[in-house]
Order: structure tokens, then C-alpha cells, then sequence
């Protein structure tokens, strides 16, 4: 197999994904997408939903993807095939922070 495939995301070869930073615009969206392909999803973020976004077909989970133990928990909790990292710091973070993230 090659890493194509294996990349596909309208692929057979999986259908979990965790995405990391799961309600922000690119993280909301890339949810979205894995979720009208038929994935189960499950979203990982420090901030909920908003009310208006379509997130009935999509698991949240809150957590802060620096807490390790959290986010394994979460991936092992989803049984997870593939993992999303989308997740970003704002910039009023101390550049540690950010960097961490």
C-alpha cells in the first residue's frame, strides 16, 4: 500500500479520526468534512461548540492537547485510525505557550 493511500481520506482503510483544535475554522471544517465522508469524529478543543455549527455527527471532547494524558485518552477512547492536528495557540499566548502547542 502506498502512502497515498494510506493518506486517502475518502479512503476505505480508515474510519476513525481525533482533530485536534476540532471547533476552531480549519479543525470545525476538516470535522466536517471527515463526517459527511461517513468517518466517526470525534473532536478534541478547549472551547465548545457554537450553537450554529453543524456537530451532530461529531464527538467533543475537552481537553487542551498539551495535557498528554488527556488526549491519549481520547484517541484510545475513539479507537482512532488517523489523527488531525489543528489545533493553534492565540497569539496573545506567551510565546511559550504558543511554542508548546
Amino acid at each position: 500500500m502506498s502512502t497515498t493511500e494510506q493518506m486517502d481520506p475518502t479512503g476505505s482503510q480508515h474510519d476513525s479520526v481525533v482533530v485536534t483544535g476540532g471547533t476552531g475554522f480549519l479543525g470545525l471544517h476538516t470535522c466536517q468534512y471527515f463526517a459527511d465522508q461517513g468517518w466517526d469524529v470525534t473532536a478534541l478543543d478547549l472551547k465548545p461548540f457554537n450553537e450554529e455549527d453543524d456537530t451532530e455527527d461529531i464527538e467533543y471532547i475537552e481537553a487542551d492537547v498539551r495535557d498528554e494524558e488527556r488526549v491519549s485518552e481520547a484517541i484510545e477512547k475513539a479507537d482512532a485510525d488517523v489523527i488531525v492536528h489543528s489545533a493553534a495557540a492565540l497569539p496573545l499566548w506567551d510565546a511559550d505557550e504558543i511554542w508548546e502547542v
